[in-house]
């Protein structure tokens, strides 16, 4: 099944959210080119790292990741250590405030 297929049956899953989700189909299965677009911290170190004026939405995250195949999973996990080791800021969806590690 498609990325989008799996993360759809693995939300069906109480208690997954999409964080775990995307988790548990990227451990699972090995995957090396799946986006995951619920990992809260992606979209403010892309932000960052791209110098964009505002967080980017699913379609402008595709777009950035998409020349980063076949590997966009290994892409997304060295933005976030980079943003990690950086102590950039980000902000978690639905909340106003700040995240922090």
């Amino acid at each position: 099944m498609d990325t989008d297929e799996a993360m759809t049956a693995l939300r069906a899953i109480p208690g997954l959210g999409p964080v775990y989700a995307g988790l548990v189909l990227l451990r699972a299965t090995g995957v090396s080119d799946a986006l995951t677009l619920g990992e809260p911290r992606l979209r403010s170190y892309l932000r960052h790292y791209y110098e964009l004026p505002d967080e980017p939405d699913d379609a402008a995250v595709r777009g950035i990741a998409e020349p980063w195949r076949p590997f966009r999973t290994w892409a997304s996990v060295l933005i976030r250590v980079s943003g990690d080791r950086d102590g950039l800021p980000w902000r978690q969806a639905g909340a106003g405030g700040r995240g922090s590690r």
